[in-house]
């Protein structure tokens, strides 16, 4: 599976919130979550937050 973002580098996980691939590069850890880094931070945060 590769990154959704850059499809020519490998995913390490999937967001959160959209389930989209990330490379390292895109991906943000949002308390022990994956998120898309600049983009869904706050989203994941705040389902982890309710969950």
């Amino acid at each position: 599976m590769n990154c959704f973002y850059h499809p020519d580098r490998p995913a390490v996980g999937i967001c959160k919130h959209c389930q989209r691939a990330l490379c390292s590069e895109d991906a943000a850890l949002v308390d022990d979550s994956l998120a898309c880094k600049g983009r869904h931070e706050n989203e994941v945060h705040e389902r982890n937050f309710f969950e």
